[in-house]
C-alpha cells in the first residue's frame, strides 16, 4: 500500500535568516535550517517519514518552483536536471553517461 504524502512547502524567512519546511499548507510544525534541502531533510527525519516520492513547493522571493524528490531514509534524492532522470547525456553526435549524476538519474542532497 502506497501512502500519498502532502506536498512540502519550503520558504525562506528573512526574519530568521533560515529556510523552513513543512507539510501541506500549515506551518505549525516547521523545521528550519541554513539551506532549503537541509530543512526538508530535517522535516522528514524529524517526523519519521516513510520512504516515498515527494513534491516540493519552493517559494523564494515570490518565485515558485515545484520539484519532485525521493525520500529513502536517510537519503533525499532529487531528479537530475542535466539528464532529466535518464542517466545519459545525448549530444548531437554522441551519447554518454551524465557527468552530473554519474548515470544514476538522481542527485543526493
Amino acid at each position: 500500500m502506497r501512502v500519498e504524502m502532502p506536498p512540502i512547502t519550503i520558504r525562506y524567512r528573512d526574519t530568521a535568516r533560515q529556510w523552513q519546511a513543512w507539510f501541506g499548507g500549515n506551518p505549525c510544525v516547521a523545521y528550519s535550517a541554513e539551506s532549503s534541502m537541509q530543512a526538508v531533510h530535517r522535516l522528514l527525519d524529524g517526523l519519521g517519514t516513510q520512504a516515498g516520492e515527494l513534491e516540493l513547493h519552493i517559494d523564494h522571493s515570490g518565485c515558485n518552483t515545484i520539484m519532485t524528490a525521493t525520500w529513502q531514509p536517510p537519503n533525499l534524492n532529487l531528479l537530475c536536471e542535466h539528464c532529466n532522470g535518464t542517466g545519459e547525456y545525448v549530444g548531437l553526435f554522441h551519447r554518454e553517461t551524465c557527468a552530473r549524476c554519474a548515470g544514476k538519474g538522481f542527485v543526493a542532497v
